[in-house]
């Protein structure tokens, strides 16, 4: 935990987006991993590994980390031959167990630990307030502009309200810094009908 919040210089509500960005995002990673290597996509298993030895650094979750690099190194592309899907998984399998469980373990102690989501407060969308949050949202994503997530924060009431569908899966992205996702999500929350009542 310290060494996540010194990620994030000690901002907590940034930390805590964080840390459940990574338990909606990579509780299951590691049966991902395994699945991708079942199905023979060496390349993506390894994609997987990476992106969990990432996150995991970026909590704090050094252990987590580790295992999730080693797993890395094992599924890089070897230098001479090659083994099938069935027989790597085979040889993986201890390691494979291992992350799994770390992985568990990681999670259930993080949810353990999060406070109980506040829930966002009702409020009547104001379409010209909405949007001009979204006009300056998008534009700080657009942008890589860590200031995103102050105006997703500060506006998260309308926000919630006005993209119901969208705005839980935005908050995570931005949390987990996936400004290129958080900016897919937004515009895909705009194509659609917003709940504002018929004039």
């Amino acid at each position: 935990m310290v060494a996540g919040l010194r990620r994030v210089l000690g901002k907590r509500p940034r930390y805590v987006a964080m840390l459940r960005g990574f338990v909606a995002n990579q509780g299951d990673a590691a049966l991902q991993i395994e699945a991708l290597l079942a199905a023979g996509d060496r390349a993506g298993a390894e994609r997987g590994a990476h992106t969990l030895k990432g996150l995991a650094g970026n909590i704090g979750a050094g252990a987590l980390q580790f295992l999730a690099g080693e797993l890395e190194h094992a599924l890089s592309p070897p230098t001479v031959g090659d083994t099938s899907p069935a027989t790597l998984t085979a040889q993986l399998a201890p390691q494979l167990k291992q992350l799994q469980a770390a992985l568990a373990t990681q999670v259930s102690a993080i949810t353990a630990a999060l406070p109980a989501e506040a829930a966002l407060a009702v409020v009547d969308v104001d379409p010209e307030q909405r949007d001009s949050v979204v006009r300056e949202l998008a534009a700080l994503l657009a942008d890589d502009d860590a200031r995103a997530e102050r105006v997703l924060t500060e506006h998260g009431a309308l926000l919630s309200a006005a993209f119901p569908q969208h705005y839980r899966k935005l908050e995570q992205a931005v949390g987990d810094f996936d400004m290129e996702q958080a900016l897919a999500i937004l515009t895909s929350a705009t194509e659609i009908p917003s709940n504002e009542p018929a004039q």
